[in-house]
C-alpha cells in the first residue's frame, strides 16, 4: 500500500489551483495564503482546510485529508444522496470527488471535500467572548439554539458522530452550522463500524473503536454541549476560572472530572448553582456515563426528568405530568401530598384521548359522550376540543337529516340542507361522507349548466365532467351521459394527438408519422381545437406516400429509378425509416460514385480517382449505372492504379539500389503511356535508367582498368550516396591498385625524364599531383619543373584550354534533380564554347577544360582589357574574379553560370587555366571565352537595374 502524501504535498500545488483541481471550476479558484504567500491551512485530526475563493468571489471550504481511509467514498456518496432532498438548518452543502486533488509529491489524484465557507468562529470562541462581556442572554439563546440544532438531526434521522466545540460554527448572525461530516451517519449506514471514536471529553466512555453507528450516537455529546451553555447562561465566570486561567482547550468539562466526580472543584461548583434546572442536568450528565452508551437517552427525554411534578401540575400541564409519572422508575414514587393532583391529572388526560379519538373517527355520540365538563373545561391543552364538543349536540340531528336525503334521493332536500348548515358541517369528520357527497352533487350541477349554456366550450364541459368522474359520478349526472360521450371522445383523442406532436421527434420518423396519422379521427371535423394539428398529420401522410413510391423505385436499379429516389429522399430525413434508410444510403453513395466517376473520366485523367471512383461503385453494387465504354475505361484505370501503387512504395524505399531494381522491374510502358499519375515517379525511374547506364559504364572501365574514367564515373551526382555492389566496389578497389602502380611508374618515368634532360618526355608524362609530391622530395628538381612547365605546359596549345568543347565534354546522360516536382533538368546550351543568356536572366559560360593531369582549377575573370598572352590575371583589373574547381564545374553541367550586373556590360569573360605545383602556382595563357553584350529585350531582362 502507497504512502498517504504530506499535507506539505498537497499545499505546494493548491498555490497553481489549475494543476491542482481535476474540477474545472475549482481550476479557476484562488487559494487563501497566509504571511508568507503560502497556502493557509486549518489543521484538524482527519483533515486540513484551506479557504477557496470563487470567480464570484463565493467562499468555499477546501478539505484535504490527512490519512487514507479506503470506506471515505462509500460514506460520503451515502450521505450526499440522503441530504439530497433534506434541508436542515445547521448543516452546509458539500460535493465529495474521490480522485479531486492531485499530490505535489507523487501527481496522483487523491480525495477531496468542498463544502460552504461558514462565516464565523467556533463553538469555543464564541463562548469564550460571551463569557468575558458576561453576556448571559446571549448563553441562554445559544443553548436554545443547540437543542433545536440537535431536535432537527434527530427527526432527520441525521447521526453527526463527533460533536463537539471544533466541529460547531456560529455565523454572525448567531446560527449555530455543523462541520466535518467524517464520522456523520445516515440511515443507510445504520449498523457499520464508526469511523472515528471522537474527541474526549464529549463522547460516552463506553464508545470505542468497535462501536456500531445507531441512531442515539450523539446523545450524550449533546447534552454535554447543551449542559455547558446551560450552566455558563447562569454562571459566565466559569469559564475564566476553569477554561482562561489554566489555559485549556475544552469547554469546561476534563476527563478527571468524570473519573472522581466528587473531588471535582467543576462538579461541586455546578451542583451548587441557583439554577435547579441545571442542577438536575449537571447530575444525569454524569450520572449517563454509567449508563451503557446505547441507553443514554436523548436530550428531551432527560428534560422531562428534570421538571418537577409539584410545578407542572400547579401550572395545569396535565400530559407533561402524567408523562413524567409514567417514567417514573419502581423505586421512585409520587410525593404523598400530591396524590389527588396527581389521581384528577390521570383522569384528565385520559378523558381528553378518548374525547380526541371520537372526534377523529367522526362519532358525535362518542363526542357527547366523553365531554365532560368538570374535567375538561379548565384543562388548557384540551381547549380546541372542548371548542368542538359542545356543537354536538347541534351537528346530530342535521347529519341524520342529511343521510335519510341521501339514502331516498332527495337531492334537492339535501342541498339545501348541507346549505343552510355549511358553517356548522365544513371542518367535522363526521360530516366527511356528506361533504363528498354534496362535492359530487355540486360537479353534476355544473355539468348540466355547461351543457345548458350555448356559450360554454367543449373544453370547459369535458373537464367538468372528468372532474366529475374523478369524484365517482352523481346519480344525477347520468342524463348528461349520451352528450358528453361524444365530447370526450374527441377530448380523449385530441391530447393523445397534441402529445404525440409535442413529442414529435426533431427528425420525423415513419414509425411516428404512423401514429400521428392513425390519431386523426374523422370525428375531429373542423372543431376548431383540432384545426392547428391538421397541417401536421398532412405532412405525415405526404412523407409515408414518398416512402411507398421509394419502396416500388427500388426493385428495379437504373440510373433514373437512383435519381428519382434521391430526389424523393431529399424530402425525408435520413433515419425516416430504418428499413429504408440503408437502401437510400445506398442510393446516395451510387449517385455521388457516379458523379464522382464522370469527371474523373474527363480530361485530365486522373487513374488513381478514376479507380477508386469505380471501387466505390461496385461497392455499392451500381456498376450497372454507366455505359459500356466508360466500364472499359475504368478497369483500364483499375490495373494501371494497380501498378502506381506498387511504383509509389517502392518510389519510398530508402535502399536506391533496390528502389531502382524494383522501378525498373515493374515499369510498363505501354501500359502506363499516357498517365500523368506516375509523373512523380517518371523521374526518378528515369533517374534509374540513366543511372543503370552510368553503373554499366563503370563496370566497362572496371574491365578496361581505366581508373581516371571510373573516378570520373564515380563522381557522377547519380552515384552520389549510392550505395554500390560488392563486386563493384571490389572492381573499383582492383583498378584502384592497378592505378596506383601505374602512377608509381609514371612518376618513376617522370624522374627519368628529369635526370634524363628529355623535355619531350616531360610533356608526354606530365601530371601535376606527381610533380607536386616529386617537388617536395626533391627540390633541386624545381628550376628545371618551372622553367619547363612555363614554356612547354602553360600555351593554350599544350594544356588544351579552348572554346572547342570535345563530345566527351558534354555529361551523355544529364542527371535530374530529384528534389523536383517534375524530375526534368534543364538542357544544357549549343556544345560550343562561350558566353549565351539563359532564360531566366542569368549567363552560362562554357570552354574546354585542361585534362586533369594539368589540374583541377580555373580561374575566371570579367574585365574591359584585352590581355596579352603572358599576362598574369593579377595584373588584371577585374569587375569579377572567381577561382572554379572542376568539381564544381561538372556539378553544375559542365558550365558555369553568373547572375551578371548592369555595370559588367560590354566586359570580356577571360580564363585560366591553373597548375598548382605545390611550391608555386602557374597560371595559363589566358583564353578569351567571350564578351558579355546585353541580351535580347534589354529593357525587360534589365528592368531590375531600374
Amino acid at each position: 500500500m502507497s504512502t498517504w502524501p504530506l499535507t506539505s504535498d498537497f499545499s505546494r500545488l493548491l498555490q497553481r489551483p489549475q494543476l491542482a483541481f481535476r474540477d474545472p471550476v475549482l481550476k479557476e479558484c484562488t487559494v487563501e495564503v497566509d504571511n508568507f504567500g503560502q497556502p493557509k491551512p486549518r489543521s484538524g485530526n482527519f483533515a486540513t482546510v484551506y479557504r477557496g475563493y470563487g470567480k464570484d468571489n463565493r467562499s468555499f471550504a477546501i478539505r484535504v485529508f490527512n490519512r487514507r481511509q479506503d470506506e471515505r467514498l462509500t460514506h460520503y456518496q451515502a450521505i450526499s444522496h440522503y441530504l439530497e432532498n433534506l434541508r436542515v438548518h445547521g448543516l452546509v452543502g458539500f460535493e465529495y470527488d474521490e480522485r479531486g486533488i492531485r499530490s505535489a509529491g507523487d501527481g496522483k489524484m487523491y480525495p477531496l471535500l468542498t463544502m460552504e465557507w461558514v462565516p464565523g468562529v467556533t463553538l469555543f470562541d464564541w463562548c469564550r467572548d460571551r463569557c468575558r462581556e458576561d453576556y448571559k442572554e446571549a448563553l441562554a439563546i445559544g443553548a436554545e439554539a443547540w437543542l433545536q440544532l440537535v431536535r432537527a438531526m434527530r427527526r432527520n434521522g441525521i447521526v453527526h458522530g463527533d460533536l463537539q466545540h471544533g466541529n460547531i460554527l456560529v455565523s454572525e448572525e448567531g446560527h449555530f452550522k455543523l462541520v466535518d461530516y467524517d464520522c456523520m451517519c445516515v440511515p443507510e449506514l445504520l449498523g457499520i463500524r464508526n469511523p472515528e471514536i471522537g474527541l474526549e471529553p464529549y463522547q460516552h466512555p463506553g464508545r470505542n473503536a468497535e462501536t456500531k453507528m445507531f441512531a442515539g450516537l450523539d446523545n450524550y455529546s449533546a447534552l454535554l454541549i447543551y449542559v455547558v451553555l446551560k450552566s455558563l447562561s447562569v454562571a459566565p465566570w466559569l469559564w475564566t476560572k476553569y477554561v482562561d486561567e489554566p489555559g485549556y482547550d475544552k469547554m469546561l468539562f476534563r476527563k478527571e472530572d468524570f473519573q472522581n466526580p466528587q473531588q471535582s472543584p467543576l462538579y461541586n461548583e455546578l451542583l451548587s448553582l441557583p439554577d435547579q434546572q441545571v442542577r438536575n442536568l449537571v447530575h444525569y450528565l454524569f450520572e449517563l456515563r454509567k449508563y451503557p452508551l446505547e441507553d443514554v437517552p436523548d436530550i428531551d427525554e432527560v428534560l422531562l426528568w428534570c421538571l418537577s411534578l409539584e410545578e407542572l401540575l400547579a401550572a395545569r400541564d396535565f400530559d407533561t405530568a402524567v408523562a413524567l409519572m409514567d417514567r417514573m422508575s419502581e423505586e421512585e414514587q409520587v410525593p404523598p401530598h400530591l396524590g389527588e393532583q396527581a389521581a384528577d391529572a390521570q383522569r384528565r388526560v385520559q378523558c381528553r384521548k378518548a374525547l380526541e379519538e371520537a372526534i377523529r373517527r367522526g362519532d358525535e355520540s362518542e363526542i357527547m359522550r366523553y365531554y365532560v365538563p368538570e374535567l375538561l373545561d379548565d384543562y388548557p391543552a384540551a381547549e380546541p376540543l372542548v371548542q368542538q364538543a359542545k356543537v354536538a349536540a347541534h351537528v346530530a340531528p342535521v347529519l341524520e337529516a342529511l343521510g335519510t336525503s341521501m339514502k331516498f334521493h332527495k337531492w334537492d332536500t339535501f342541498r339545501s340542507l348541507w346549505n343552510a348548515n355549511h358553517a356548522l358541517l365544513a371542518h367535522r369528520p363526521s360530516a366527511r361522507l356528506y361533504k363528498t357527497e354534496m362535492k359530487r352533487l355540486l360537479a353534476a350541477d355544473a355539468v348540466g349548466k355547461l351543457l345548458d349554456d350555448p356559450k360554454s366550450s367543449d373544453e370547459s364541459v369535458v373537464r367538468a365532467w372528468q372532474y366529475l368522474a374523478s369524484l365517482g359520478g352523481h346519480a344525477t349526472a347520468e342524463q348528461y351521459k349520451p352528450r358528453v360521450e361524444s365530447l370526450v371522445e374527441r377530448h380523449r383523442a385530441l391530447p393523445i394527438l397534441k402529445k404525440l406532436i409535442s413529442t414529435a421527434p426533431e427528425k420525423p420518423t415513419m414509425a411516428h408519422d404512423s401514429k400521428l396519422v392513425n390519431a386523426w379521427r374523422p370525428e375531429f371535423g373542423d372543431w376548431p381545437a383540432a384545426a392547428a394539428y391538421r397541417a401536421a398529420c398532412e405532412a405525415a401522410k405526404i412523407r409515408l406516400r414518398q416512402i411507398e413510391k421509394i419502396r416500388n423505385l427500388a426493385k428495379s436499379t437504373t440510373l433514373e429509378n437512383e435519381k428519382a429516389i434521391y430526389k424523393l429522399s431529399r424530402a425525408l430525413p435520413d433515419d425516416y425509416h430504418p428499413l429504408m434508410h440503408d437502401r437510400v444510403r445506398q442510393t446516395r453513395h451510387r449517385l455521388k460514385a457516379f458523379q464522382v466517376l464522370q469527371k474523373a473520366i474527363t480530361p485530365p485523367r486522373s487513374d488513381l480517382i478514376i479507380a477508386k471512383a469505380w471501387r466505390d461503385m461496385k461497392k455499392h453494387g451500381g456498376e450497372t449505372l454507366v455505359s459500356q465504354k466508360i466500364a472499359q475505361r475504368a478497369d483500364l484505370a483499375q490495373r494501371r492504379a494497380e501498378l502506381i501503387e506498387k511504383l509509389q512504395q517502392r518510389q519510398a524505399h530508402a535502399n536506391a539500389n533496390v528502389r531502382d531494381r524494383e522501378l525498373l522491374a515493374l515499369w510498363d510502358e505501354p501500359l502506363l503511356e499516357g498517365c500523368f499519375d506516375v509523373d512523380p515517379v517518371r523521374p526518378m525511374y528515369e533517374v534509374a535508367k540513366r543511372r543503370r547506364l552510368v553503373l554499366d559504364r563503370l563496370r566497362q572501365a572496371i574491365e578496361d582498368r581505366d581508373a581516371a574514367a571510373a573516378r570520373q564515373l564515380l563522381a557522377d551526382r547519380l552515384l552520389q550516396d549510392y550505395p554500390l555492389s560488392d563486386d563493384l566496389q571490389a572492381g573499383i578497389q582492383a583498378v584502384e591498385e592497378h592505378a596506383s602502380q601505374q602512377r608509381l611508374a609514371a612518376r618513376q618515368r617522370m624522374i627519368a625524364a628529369l635526370l634524363g634532360n628529355r623535355k619531350t618526355e616531360f610533356v608526354r608524362t606530365f601530371d601535376h599531383a606527381l610533380l607536386r609530391e616529386i617537388c617536395e622530395q626533391f627540390k633541386h628538381h624545381q628550376p628545371v619543373i618551372s622553367q619547363w612547365t612555363e614554356t612547354e605546359i602553360l600555351p593554350l596549345r599544350s594544356i588544351g584550354l579552348s572554346l572547342d568543347l570535345p563530345a566527351q565534354a558534354v555529361d551523355p546522360v544529364p542527371a535530374a534533380d530529384e528534389s523536383q516536382g517534375n524530375g526534368h533538368a534543364e538542357p544544357p546550351p549549343a556544345e560550343q564554347g562561350g558566353v549565351a543568356w539563359l532564360e531566366d536572366g542569368k549567363v552560362a559560360i562554357r570552354w574546354r577544360w585542361p585534362e586533369p593531369r594539368f589540374g583541377n582549377s580555373c580561374r575566371l575573370l570579367l574585365t574591359r582589357q584585352t590581355p596579352k598572352s603572358h599576362t598574369h590575371p593579377d595584373d588584371v583589373e577585374s569587375l569579377y574574379d572567381t577561382t572554379i574547381t572542376r568539381d564544381q564545374w561538372l556539378a553544375h553541367d559542365s558550365r558555369f553560370t553568373i547572375t551578371p550586373q548592369e555595370e559588367w556590360l560590354g566586359a570580356n569573360v577571360i580564363v585560366w587555366s591553373v597548375v598548382e605545383l605545390g611550391y608555386q602556382t602557374f597560371h595559363s595563357e589566358p583564353l578569351v571565352v567571350g564578351q558579355l553584350t546585353a541580351p535580347k529585350q534589354a529593357k525587360k531582362r534589365w528592368g531590375i537595374f531600374g
